[in-house]
C-alpha cells in the first residue's frame, strides 16, 4: 500500500522550466560575444621569442645558433588566453548573466514554475488515500482506532527494545570496568566483538512501522476532518 505516488505531471520534479522569462538578447545563455581587446584575431605577440619566431638553441664563441621558437612554432604569435579566435564571452547586460528576466510574471525570475498537480511537493495521493474518501465516517473511525491500537503495541515494543539496549550497554560497560585491571583480558573481551547491532536493527524496523502507522492515521484524520466540515 502506497500512501503517496510520484506526480505524473511533473515526473517527480515538482516544477517546470519557465520559457517565458528566457533572455532574448543572449538566448538565455547569460553571455554575449564581444570582440577581444587583448589580441588580434585570437593571437598575441609571442613573449618567448619577442614575436620574432626564433630563439637561441645553441650559444657559440663567435655566433649563436637560432631555431624556431618552441612556444609559437616559429610563427611569432601565441594563442590568446582571454578569448577564442578573437571573440570572448561577456556577461549579458540585459539579464545580468542570469539568462532570464527577473521581472517575469510567471516565475518571478526563478526560471521554475511550480507544478499545479502536486503543488511542488513532487508526489500526489496514492490509491489507498483516495479510496478513503469513499468510506463512511463510522468505517473511517474504525480504521483510525485499529491503527491507534497498532501504534500503542509498537510503542510498547519500542520501549522494550530500548530497555534491552540500555541493559546491554550496562552489561558491556560493566564488563569493561571489571576487566580494567587486566589489559590482556579486557583486550580479548573487546576482540570477541560483542555487539548490539541486532537490537538496533529491530529498533529501526519498529520505528519505520510506527512512522507508517502514524502517516496512515494522519491521512484518515484528514479525510474525517473534511467529512465533518
Amino acid at each position: 500500500m502506497s500512501l503517496y505516488e510520484t506526480c505524473s505531471s511533473c515526473k517527480g520534479a515538482g516544477t517546470f522550466d519557465c520559457t517565458a522569462c528566457k533572455c532574448a538578447k543572449c538566448s538565455s545563455s547569460g553571455t554575449v560575444p564581444v570582440k577581444c581587446q587583448q589580441c588580434s584575431g585570437g593571437t598575441i605577440p609571442c613573449q618567448n621569442c619577442s614575436a620574432t619566431g626564433r630563439v637561441v638553441v645553441k650559444k657559440g664563441f663567435f655566433s649563436d645558433k637560432y631555431g624556431p621558437c618552441w612556444k609559437c612554432s616559429g610563427s611569432g604569435r601565441s594563442k590568446c588566453s582571454a578569448c577564442t579566435d578573437g571573440v570572448r564571452k561577456d556577461k549579458c547586460p540585459a539579464c545580468g548573466g542570469s539568462g532570464r528576466d527577473s521581472r517575469c510574471a510567471k516565475c518571478g525570475g526563478t526560471g521554475k514554475i511550480k507544478c499545479a498537480t502536486c503543488g511542488g511537493s513532487r508526489t500526489v495521493e496514492g490509491e489507498w488515500i483516495r479510496s478513503l474518501r469513499n468510506l463512511p465516517v463510522d468505517r473511517l473511525k474504525f480504521e483510525y482506532q485499529k491503527r491507534e491500537n497498532e501504534l500503542s503495541r509498537l510503542q510498547r515494543k519500542m520501549a522494550g527494545l530500548e530497555r534491552e539496549n540500555e541493559e546491554w550497554k550496562e552489561w558491556y560497560e560493566g564488563e569493561l570496568e571489571r576487566l580494567a585491571d587486566s589489559p590482556s583480558s579486557r583486550r580479548g573481551f573487546i576482540e570477541e566483538g560483542h555487539s548490539n547491532a541486532g537490537i538496533w536493527e529491530d529498533i529501526g524496523r519498529v520505528d519505520k512501522e510506527m512512522q507508517r502507522v502514524q502517516a496512515e492515521m494522519e491521512a484518515i484524520d484528514n479525510v474525517l476532518s473534511f467529512k465533518w466540515k
